[in-house]
């Protein structure tokens, strides 16, 4: 039932596109697009992510007022986690509600079997790819564009009231060369850059527009380096350690601290130096002004590693000829 895996549903498949072109709907669309197809998903797209900014927020408050050392009521505590729960099951009702009306007007659209076509092109959207015609957006089937590239015209054939496609065909008469421009244009938005900086990027230069980039790029190592710098020097002082006159009495004073003080003193300090690190690296980056370059097969990479306390960290990369570049969600999905 599921030939094209991992791909799933290929809408440049000839057979699909031969068939829809006639106004016919073939018996392996509609098992992929119909509820067996839905309910395969299912397993891959179970639980929905919570709003984990909510969480910090709220985490982060009763750490605040644990931290200043201010009483609060149980029943404060148990109205705020309340509130949170009724905020996650609105966006969880909300995003279950929508996906069971998409459903449904899918199921529809199928036992109608009416077929639309309009000429439109692939955009990459907020963290998706959708084709935008002349008149409204359309939704790729559930899997991946495979065969479909940004930049390059097609003819879409798609089910009306849900705009789902079925199938499209090529129109432009350079595919392949439209292709490598749209996607350049695709990654370059969605990683926050600009085409007008490529000419002087391959010069090896910084475009003038870069630099404010380069600067937000500094908040990072500051952050490392001012909170568990600030922090350490707090608990420091505190506990009395630069209560002597002479590096002789600090160090001494260092000796007579608690192992456990120490272990937390040193994870600060090497939180401060990788801070230092990374800033001194930025520094020097946006003082020298160059670019470098690489030329090579590019492919994506996740990397998924475990903390202690039983969580998991996911980073996304982008890979090129042995150089891994770090990106986001967002520039992540757009390169397939």
């Amino acid at each position: 039932m599921f030939p094209h895996l991992p791909g799933i549903y290929k809408v440049t498949n000839p057979d699909y596109l031969e068939a829809n072109r006639q106004g016919v709907i073939t018996p392996e669309q509609a098992a992929l697009l119909g509820p067996a197809g839905s309910k395969f998903f299912k397993k891959y797209r179970r639980g929905s992510k919570l709003n984990g900014i909510i969480v910090i927020i709220v985490l982060f408050f009763f750490l605040v007022i644990q931290a200043v050392g201010i009483e609060i009521s149980t029943p404060l505590v148990l109205g705020a986690f309340g509130l949170l729960l009724l905020v996650l099951a609105v966006q969880v009702g909300g995003r279950w509600t929508r996906a069971r009306r998409q459903s449904s007007t899918l199921e529809e659209d199928l036992k109608r079997g009416v077929i639309h076509d309009a000429v439109g092109i692939l955009h990459f959207g907020k963290d998706a790819y959708t084709v935008v015609l002349s008149g409204r957006e359309l939704r790729l089937p559930q899997g991946s564009k495979e065969g479909l590239s940004p930049g390059v015209s097609y003819r879409f054939y798609y089910l009306p009231e849900s705009g789902v496609v079925l199938s499209a065909e090529v129109l432009d008469d350079e595919p392949a060369e439209r292709a490598a421009d749209g996607l350049t244009a695709t990654l370059a938005e969605a990683n926050g850059f600009h085409l007008a900086s490529l000419s002087a990027n391959q010069r090896g230069e910084l475009s003038r527009e870069q630099y404010p980039l380069l600067y937000r790029g500094l908040i990072s190592p500051l952050i490392f380096t001012l909170v568990p710098g600030g922090f350490l020097v707090y608990q420091l002082s505190r506990a009395g350690i630069f209560s002597g006159t002479s590096l002789a009495e600090i160090f001494t004073n260092l000796k007579g601290m608690s192992t456990s003080l120490l272990v937390i003193g040193g994870i600060l300090a090497a939180l401060l130096v990788w801070g230092l690190v990374l800033l001194v690296q930025s520094v020097m980056d946006i003082a020298g002004g160059q670019v470098a370059s690489v030329e090579d097969i590019g492919y994506r990479q996740v990397r998924t590693s475990s903390d202690d306390d039983g969580s998991t960290t996911t980073q996304l990369y982008y890979q090129v000829g042995g150089i891994k570049f770090r990106v986001q969600k967002r520039g992540f999905t757009a390169f397939e």
